[in-house]
């Protein structure tokens, strides 16, 4: 497809970038007998290299939608001969798929269809909540960020679950075999690390902020105006150390200055804690 889009709008001055790399450079000339074409690439030093590229591992980038060109008989027999050569090796791996009753699209339907069940057998465990998984990782914990690593741990054990046909309703992964040690390991290891941390973080709760009363916005600002008072009069070498050191001072005072204008929005900001 790429080598019928490309053979058939290439121009010279169009700016096309080879499908392996990064670079961009400009069509140089144009081979129609043996279906490629000469790019120039300039590197920021100012240095210029020419490439020979066949017409399939080019992109054209510049103009998006480039004219369509008239094809003479040696560009089209190129482009009949590249478009073969794809075909020939695309018909190769299709019968190699086929001898062992695998269609190309086998890769995509099954590894949805995985997708598919783990997040079902996630889903489920989440529902069922059975004993072993609540003395395992404890309670879905209440805050955002808990919840999430809950999930996802939960997602984990079902993979695993599934990947190896544990039915086991009494532990988490079943037990360790010799054959399965290194995948139960990994996973054992994901899980402990998951109980240290909800234990120890996942069940915080987001502390409550307190927006801050008009008055005391108030006499913050005065606070503020007594600090920002003493700032240099003259923009010279002593003005631009102070404004460094004062620029938290700078920027609350232009955030109390907005929220004292319309004491409906209140930036989070203003809670008790933050010290300023």
């Amino acid at each position: 497809e790429r080598a019928i889009k490309t053979g058939t709008r290439i121009a010279i001055g169009q700016i096309v970038k080879p499908v392996d790399r990064r670079n961009l450079g400009a069509v140089d000339a144009i081979s129609d007998v043996d279906g490629t074409a000469t790019v120039s690439f300039t590197s920021v030093s100012g240095r210029t290299a020419q490439r020979t590229f066949r017409w399939e591992e080019l992109e054209i980038i510049e103009p998006r939608q480039p004219h369509p060109r008239s094809l003479n008989a040696e560009a089209t027999a190129a482009l009949n001969e590249i478009v073969g050569e794809r075909g020939n090796s695309l018909d190769r791996f299709n019968a190699l798929l086929a001898s062992h009753n695998v269609a190309p699209d086998d890769a995509a339907i099954y590894t949805s269809a995985v997708r598919v069940h783990i997040d079902r057998a996630m889903q489920t465990l989440n529902a069922a909540r059975p004993e072993w998984l609540i003395e395992t990782m404890g309670d879905r914990p209440p805050t955002p960020a808990g919840a999430q690593v809950w999930d996802d741990i939960v997602h984990e054990i079902a993979a695993y679950r599934s990947r190896h046909h544990v039915t086991q309703a009494t532990t988490v992964i079943g037990p360790r075999l010799e054959t399965l040690s290194a995948d139960w390991d990994a996973t054992m290891n994901v899980i402990i690390d998951t109980q240290t941390w909800l234990s120890t973080e996942g069940g915080q709760e987001i502390p409550t902020l307190r927006q801050r009363t008009p008055g005391e916005l108030a006499e913050r600002s005065r606070e503020l105006d007594q600090i920002l008072d003493n700032a240099p009069a003259v923009l010279d070498a002593d003005r631009n150390p102070w404004i460094h050191d004062h620029w938290p001072q700078i920027v609350e005072q232009a955030q109390v200055t907005k929220a004292l204008e319309a004491p409906a929005v209140v930036d989070d900001l203003w809670y008790d804690g933050l010290g300023l």
